[in-house]
């Protein structure tokens, strides 16, 4: 094995996430965490609500920039690039669940997996096959043409998954997916994102969900507290 092939895929390096600095609610989120990802791995950030962890979660994803740190992702420093850099990288590298699904109810589900594709490159024909395959994936083609707003949970949850996955992300960041779910729908919602791994997708999820903590797809977890890594564990 090469030793770009061992490198982690994202490193974060002595990050800190600071809101409102300097006024009298500054809040210090994450407080000097450094870690990193492996290609192909499940890893759990675990910690209550407050600890840090979705902070944390959204700079790894390049949807934040930390306060100070670095972060890498693949050999790319991310963390003081352009917005139009994050967002490219966004597109590229991650597929994002989240615990409110921001569905637009009045949209199909075709058209609701097609938005993470505009604006592209593609062209009309490839971002069509695209959705097909990811519709097709999540076993919810027969309601491609449904208003996202008039379909079961189930269905809901599996087209914000087909979104997650329309762009062929080598990540799926996951911040507290099973929050407002059953326990047959996160069941479900499990069993789909561990063919994901298996297929070699690596998955990052936030929560405190013992559902999700406990599953067998956990590789790895750090638990958080106040903004920094306390406990390195594997289940």
């Amino acid at each position: 094995m090469t030793a770009a092939a061992e490198s982690p895929l994202v490193r974060v390096e002595d990050v800190t996430k600071i809101y409102h600095l300097g006024a009298p609610d500054e809040v210090r989120a994450v407080r000097g965490i450094s870690m990193t990802v492996s290609r192909g791995e499940v890893l759990v950030i675990e910690g209550p609500s407050g600890s840090g962890k979705t902070s944390l979660l959204t700079i790894i994803g390049c949807m934040s920039r930390p306060t100070s740190g670095q972060v890498l992702v693949g050999d790319r420093r991310v963390s003081r690039l352009s917005e139009t850099a994050l967002t490219s990288i966004r597109r590229e590298t991650f597929g994002f669940i989240f615990q409110h699904l921001h569905l637009i109810p009045d949209l199909t589900v075709k058209d609701n997996v097609m938005l993470p594709l505009f604006p592209t490159r593609m062209t009309v024909p490839e971002m069509e096959d695209r959705v097909d395959r990811a519709i097709r994936s999540m076993r919810i083609d027969h309601r491609r043409s449904a208003r996202a707003g008039r379909i079961s949970g189930g269905e809901q949850q599996r087209t914000a998954i087909a979104r997650a996955l329309v762009n062929e992300p080598t990540i799926v960041i996951a911040d507290e997916p099973t929050a407002h779910l059953d326990s047959e729908l996160s069941a479900e919602l499990l069993d789909i994102l561990a063919e994901l791994n298996r297929a070699g997708t690596t998955i990052i999820f936030a929560t405190h969900d013992p559902r999700v903590i406990e599953h067998p797809i956990v590789s790895r977890r750090l638990v958080v507290r106040d903004g920094i890594i306390v406990e390195k564990t594997s289940p």
